[in-house]
């Protein structure tokens, strides 16, 4: 299911009628949060991995101006918006991320090494394939044709993986790193969740908010 953490808290809020309590929904934020680490954690150790515990991000992306590969390629560079945390290995793959490639999930983007982006224009055949690397918690794109989101699936372990930028970026060369961000959460990026983890949460939210606030009301 794909859904926001933002919406995912209007939800819960909405069913114990408080859509307007902004402190309220404030607080189930950081509840689903870690209820969610906490499922993921738990369902791990019980059960080991699994693909029922996959998830995805949607990561908007952007351009890097200036590229050092621009000069001898007409293949762009893009990189995430925005860090992610590296997800859990999963115990069956040695890929970090279970699937990175376009939007609806139809194409998916080759891994390679950050230093390999330098010399892809330069393999036959697979040249022309979109390729990507993960470094600095970052994931830049390799692509001749522009690409605006990317979807990143993998074993999440909490839902701040996510973190929004608050100071400008500036990418001087291909190996520069990016400046530090802080911990501002973003929560209007798009996650898909598996419908069965947060039918979980909500039931255990939902009850607790009930009669949390039925105490209060007493």
């Amino acid at each position: 299911m794909i859904i926001t953490l933002d919406k995912w808290a209007d939800q819960i809020a909405n069913n114990v009628g408080k859509s307007n309590d902004l402190l309220f929904k404030s607080t189930l934020k950081d509840l689903i949060q870690q209820e969610y680490a906490t499922l993921i954690k738990q369902t791990i150790d019980k059960n080991g991995y699994s693909n029922s515990l996959l998830s995805s991000i949607f990561m908007p992306l952007e351009r890097v101006l200036n590229s050092p590969l621009e000069k001898t390629s007409k293949i762009s560079l893009y990189v995430s918006r925005f860090k992610i945390k590296q997800p859990i290995r999963t115990n069956n793959s040695l890929k970090i991320f279970t699937f990175v490639g376009s939007e609806d999930g139809t194409v998916s983007f080759i891994p390679c090494s950050f230093e390999e982006l330098n010399f892809v224009e330069y393999l036959p055949l697979v040249s022309g394939g979109i390729r990507y690397a993960y470094q600095n918690e970052l994931i830049y794109v390799f692509s001749i044709v522009p690409i605006n989101k990317t979807k990143i699936t993998s074993v999440f372990a909490d839902l701040t993986t996510v973190y929004e930028y608050t100071t400008d970026k500036k990418y001087t060369s291909l190996l520069s790193k990016p400046q530090e961000i802080t911990v501002k959460q973003k929560t209007n990026i798009e996650l898909d969740i598996p419908i069965d983890i947060i039918n979980r949460i909500n039931t255990k939210l939902l009850s607790e908010q009930f009669i949390s606030s039925k105490q209060a009301e007493n």
